[in-house]
């Protein structure tokens, strides 16, 4: 690991956001609150180099380490160009991995344009799951029928005893309690990936008016005044917004069509789309994102780098 690359910390967010202000992309993976939830998983560091920013996963690791595609201002097709020649030679300079984890279309495209690739594999398990923010929101026509069947249950079944909140500093803990209940039902302490997540859960919501002033916004369900489900997520872009993180009481019947329709019935009216990330290959999460109809999957792609150009 090269002393160019520092550890991503929460404090290093004001100074590294300025860098997503011309950058073009709808992947869910990059997005820094994403990465902070993340980075104890990845051991994620950053590089800055020719005012591009790129985030380097397990760094320490001379077998798993990858590096993101880079931050920056994607308008300005010639200096991304550049930037990424001199990435290409900086890593060739100190032999580092020349991996490529999670990149987009429009970098693939700059990435062929400068005939770089030697190879390339989509990661379909990780493509991104986008809706109409409207669909999610009215439930409407013959395709949500179901869903609004059960949204419908759920406020008959629970009707004078259910709450819909937004999360504030005043009931984040109850939005944590919400999120450790589901941690100890799904067995977290035996799986790494729950620990990870549960851990950046936690420093958001014990933090929650420091996020809230970054873009966070989050809803939160009681029945009964006891906290049963809670999301929460930002705009990305200017059209999207991204869903971080939704867990609710799968002993609670219908629990997570209502705090997905809070949410979305919360934020259709600021934006097009919804950005409900991926499947990771898990059977349950396909059918349950797809049973929503997504209005498109966002493509994403592993590469390895030539390491030298023809």
């Amino acid at each position: 690991m090269t002393k160019s690359f520092k550890a991503l910390t929460q404090e290093a967010y004001d100074a590294l956001k300025p860098y997503y202000s011309k950058y073009i992309s709808e992947i869910h993976d990059l997005n820094l609150t994403n990465l902070l939830i993340w980075r104890g998983k990845h051991e994620i560091h950053y590089y800055e180099s020719d005012g591009y920013l790129w985030f380097v996963y397990q760094p320490r690791n001379p077998f798993n380490m990858m590096f993101s595609e880079p931050i920056g201002d994607y308008h300005d097709l010639e200096a991304l160009k550049q930037a990424t020649l001199n990435w290409h030679k900086y890593c060739v300079a100190h032999d580092l991995p020349l991996k490529l984890r999670h990149i987009g279309d429009y970098f693939k495209q700059v990435l062929t344009d400068l005939d770089l690739i030697q190879s390339i594999e989509p990661i379909h398990d990780d493509f991104d799951y986008v809706y109409e923010s409207i669909d999610l929101a009215n439930l409407t026509g013959n395709k949500f029928h179901k869903k609004k069947n059960h949204l419908n249950q759920f406020m008959k079944r629970y009707e004078g005893q259910y709450e819909v909140a937004e999360i504030s500093e005043s009931n984040a803990e109850d939005a944590l309690a919400a999120a450790r209940n589901w941690c100890i039902s799904y067995g977290c302490g035996d799986t790494p990936d729950l620990c990870h997540e549960y851990h950046g859960i936690h420093e958001i919501l014990t933090n929650w008016n420091l996020y809230a002033n970054r873009g966070l916004e989050g809803v939160l369900i009681f029945v009964e005044k006891e906290p049963i489900a809670l999301t929460f997520g930002e705009m990305i872009q200017n059209d999207t917004f991204l869903v971080h993180i939704e867990k609710a009481d799968s002993n609670i019947q219908s629990a997570y069509t209502a705090i997905n329709h809070a949410m979305a019935n919360r934020i259709y009216n600021r934006c097009l789309y919804v950005n409900r990330e991926q499947d990771m290959g898990i059977e349950g999460i396909r059918k349950a994102k797809s049973s929503y109809h997504p209005h498109h999957l966002v493509a994403k792609y592993d590469c390895m780098i030539k390491k030298s150009q023809h």
